[in-house]
């Protein structure tokens, strides 16, 4: 049962227990009045990649890999994506500072499988965000808060390329700006047609 929308969770600890229900593939019941939800309890819900990741056609339930430095490790095959997986890394200590460690998608094998290929895009389900496109035994830092946790959908591709940075919150502006000039522009040559085809209608 989520408790999303209750009083007493941090934000962490509300991403954690979504996070491993949906990596569970667990029902996703909620024991909350959802008029009274919270804007952050609600965009979890809302939140595409993790309800992609829950409902997967497959159905697998993530397998537990180990626990390093106090952070669970945890990978899903998809079938829903072609050579595909989610990983989760789950900080299990409830107080303090956030953890800073290194790891590589080459420690997430299981007994059933393990990731394989030669390049992979990991996508932070959380943002939406494509981070970073790494090797297989390539280290990759993740920064986790007590009680929080990181999931990531590994794709594997079949060569490396960078990626497109992220818009920042000055594009945003440029790009409303711009638009906010296009509307005006467009609104004023419409009634400048209208004008003239009025004005010149007798003749």
């Amino acid at each position: 049962m989520l408790l999303l929308g209750n009083f007493g969770l941090t934000d962490d600890q509300k991403r954690s227990q979504f996070g491993l229900w949906c990596m569970f593939a667990a029902p996703l019941l909620i024991r909350a009045d959802i008029d009274e939800l919270d804007a952050f309890s609600e965009s979890l819900l809302r939140n595409e990649h993790l309800l992609a990741i829950d409902q997967d056609k497959g159905g697998h339930q993530a397998e537990f890999i180990k626990t390093q430095n106090n952070v669970q490790l945890w990978v899903r095959q998809l079938d829903d994506y072609p050579m595909g997986w989610a990983i989760a890394c789950f900080y299990t200590i409830d107080k303090g500072e956030s953890i800073h460690f290194n790891i590589s998608l080459n420690e997430f094998k299981s007994s059933t499988y393990s990731i394989s290929g030669n390049y992979f895009e990991l996508l932070d389900v959380f943002t939406g965000y494509t981070i970073k496109v790494v090797e297989l035994t390539e280290l990759f830092q993740l920064v986790i808060n007590p009680s929080g946790i990181m999931i990531y959908r590994v794709k594997s591709i079949h060569q490396y390329h960078t990626l497109q940075p992220k818009p920042s919150d000055d594009d945003h502006n440029h790009y409303c700006i711009v638009g906010q000039f296009m509307d005006q522009l467009l609104s004023d040559l419409l009634l400048f047609t209208l004008y003239y085809f009025i004005v010149n209608y007798d003749n």
